[in-house]
């Protein structure tokens, strides 16, 4: 046969099945270099496009395969999809593909650089979109096609340790990340100011551009890097250049607002320094404003010991209070915790919470939380959050041990009037008064530890509280009820835990109201 010309070997193809002429073109050299163009021919025209040899090889990196594919009429733009109408379709509605990718994206992806800068002079579309090809998507929110990522995402994003092959896709013209996403908030986000210089000498980009969703790259710098050096730099750049640092986005936050959401205290520092508004970030959709969310910010750089994170963040609050944030403002969310600045610092940073009672926060804003159904004094939701938390991670309550473990925070509380006693409800039934639930007050719930678990909760609050933070009325309710566990086997003999609450509930009396004691004696 390999006396046959090849118009022939070719027009003999056309008889035979793809498996058959699979075989005939492995028969010898000259055979395979006729019957060859015949299986990609094959594939161009009769093959599903996720089943295209372009995006095979591209997988690969076979530089040779995508040479002949292209001399012989290959598409090399092909994403694997149909039309465009399988783009914003779910994965599980177009079979055989779990997510659209170019050639382009694929040697990207597979570090295949000889295969990307072959396919970089012969592409006519830089914007060439991907589905599920990285998972970026995840974060970005927005309509489907604002995620459909191109070439230029990919390099900037996935292959910092290249930046030339992001330089590259940027000589030739590319400088969108995806339909609705600037390439210029990606470079902020790797940190890259040799990139930032060189989409900004783009005719089609200005430092004051922005995503589908109204955000400048200012709003990206404010959400990315650990790396306090590369953050600083990045906002210090975009704000040199011309950007508002109070600019606002379609939601209305601006890039202060961004690093308070992501808990970004380099970032807010920076903002701060450059003039950003506080008072213009607004609250998130729990009711948290700036003052609520600080003390919560976590110690994430190894650039910075524990110590030094904490005398910043505080100086972060002074800053916040000093610019008129409310320090006695609650959220007023009811599913979460409906509470003041100084409840979120007591539960993470108590030299915030310090701070705050030195400048006049106050102890008597009653505490909604989702740990209970009513409202509470600021310690008796304290000790019930911390209880119900151990039982949720470890299946009991919390031992005397954390119990001790919170009398520093208790005792400044109480330092500062905070009340052991109950809320009473108001004429607008805003707040709840469950006078059943031992919970209700941060001394009836002490008084029910001492018999179920320990007396260090109950001996905590008489050791440190004055009459100032309870009423001579409810310590009489207290001595008045009867305490017993509910978990408790009735038949066990078990010693009766309200000798010790009389006990010492009496000796509280007697320091705090003497004049109730000699009233009784007359």
């Amino acid at each position: 046969m390999e006396t046959l010309p090849n118009e022939l070997l070719q027009q003999i193809t056309g008889y035979l099945g793809r498996k058959d002429t699979s075989a005939l073109a492995r028969t010898n050299h000259e055979i395979y270099s006729a019957v060859n163009p015949v299986l990609y021919k094959d594939n161009f025209v009769h093959d599903r496009p996720s089943d295209s040899c372009v995006l095979w090889a591209a997988r690969r990196g076979r530089i040779e395969t995508i040479k002949r594919a292209y001399s012989l009429g290959a598409n090399l733009e092909t994403t694997g999809a149909c039309s465009d109408t399988d783009m914003p379709l779910p994965w599980n509605e177009t079979p055989y593909r779990n997510g659209f990718a170019s050639g382009m994206h694929h040697v990207l992806g597979g570090r295949h650089d000889d295969t990307f800068y072959y396919l970089l002079q012969r592409v006519s579309n830089l914007d060439i979109p991907s589905l599920f090809f990285c998972q970026c998507a995840k974060w970005t929110g927005g309509s489907l096609e604002f995620r459909w990522w191109y070439p230029l995402h990919q390099a900037i994003v996935h292959r910092t340790e290249k930046p030339e092959l992001a330089a590259a896709l940027i000589a030739r013209g590319a400088y969108l990340s995806s339909m609705g996403y600037h390439a210029l908030c990606d470079a902020v986000q790797v940190g890259s100011e040799y990139l930032i210089d060189l989409l900004l000498q783009h005719p089609q980009v200005s430092v004051k551009d922005v995503t589908w969703h109204g955000e400048t790259a200012l709003h990206c710098a404010a959400k990315f890097h650990k790396d306090e050096a590369i953050c600083r730099a990045m906002i210090r750049k975009l704000t040199n250049l011309g950007v508002p640092v109070d600019l606002k986005d379609a939601d209305g936050k601006t890039a202060l607002a961004n690093a308070f959401q992501k808990r970004n205290l380099t970032a807010v520092e920076e903002l701060l320094e450059l003039g950003a508004d506080p008072n213009a970030v607004g609250r998130d959709p729990v009711g948290r404003g700036p003052l609520h969310l600080i003390p919560s910010f976590p110690h994430r750089t190894r650039e910075m010991d524990a110590e030094s994170f904490q005398v910043r963040r505080l100086d972060a609050v002074r800053r916040l209070v000093e610019a008129g944030a409310d320090i006695n403002e609650s959220t007023g969310d009811r599913e979460f915790d409906d509470a003041p600045p100084l409840w979120f610092a007591c539960l993470k940073d108590l030299r915030v919470a310090e701070y705050l009672l030195s400048i006049g926060a106050r102890t008597d804003i009653p505490i909604f939380n989702e740990f209970r159904s009513g409202k509470q004094y600021m310690i008796a939701a304290l000790l019930v959050q911390t209880d119900v938390l151990c039982v949720r991670r470890f299946g009991w309550s919390m031992s005397e041990q954390r119990v001790r473990d919170l009398e520093e925070t208790v005792a400044l509380l109480l330092q500062h009037g905070a009340s052991i006693d109950e809320v009473q409800s108001t004429d607008d039934g805003e707040w709840s008064d469950d006078d059943d639930d031992d919970g209700g007050s941060a001394l009836l719930y002490a008084c029910h530890r001492v018999v179920r678990q320990g007396s260090a909760c109950l001996e905590i609050l008489l050791k440190h509280g004055t009459r100032r933070n309870v009423s001579l009325e409810h310590l009489q309710k207290a001595m008045g009820t009867y305490f017993f566990d509910l978990g408790a086997d009735l038949e066990d003999e078990l010693p009766d835990g309200n000798e010790v609450i009389q006990c010492m509930l009496a000796e509280f009396v007697a320091r705090e109201y003497p004049e109730a004691v000699a009233g009784d004696n007359e």
